[in-house]
């Protein structure tokens, strides 16, 4: 059985009350994705990442990480934090790739090592050490307020 929290309808809609009046503040788009995946992280117990296209490009950056405990964190950032992910590449970039919410879930280790195999081997290795059983990436298009 897992200690992480698990999200509530309650704690969901005080994340989204959260993010809607930061975002009603400010023109800052990094400081509401910080927040945003702080507050989901909290809320759900589980690490939480936005990826941003770079320009016109298919290559996506790491906007905004947060992890559900300061080792998952640190250990996120090390991995991910300075990579660039393409179109196709990994959950993030097949969501970006298909313009549809993806989602996976790796509990069953054949499903799991068929995932991993299919990444690059940097990738595949942080992957591994970090454990992540089940994804989700929602491709958000933003365009000018």
């Amino acid at each position: 059985m897992s200690s992480q929290p698990q999200a509530t309808r309650q704690d969901r809609v005080e994340v989204l009350a959260r993010f809607l009046a930061a975002a009603a503040r400010t023109d800052d788009e990094v400081a509401l994705f910080e927040l945003l995946v702080r507050d989901v992280s909290e809320a759900i117990g589980a690490a939480c990442m936005i990826y941003q296209a770079v320009g016109d490009s298919s290559e996506l950056d790491v906007v905004a990480l947060a992890g559900y405990d300061p080792l998952q964190e640190r250990r996120l950032r090390a991995m991910f934090g300075a990579q660039r992910w393409r179109s196709g590449e990994g959950i993030a970039g097949l969501a970006f790739e298909r313009d549809e919410i993806v989602r996976r879930s790796y509990l069953d280790e054949a499903a799991r090592l068929a995932y991993l195999t299919a990444l690059p081997e940097d990738r595949r290795a942080a992957m591994v050490e970090l454990d992540l059983r089940a994804m989700i990436a929602v491709p958000l298009r933003l365009r000018d307020r």
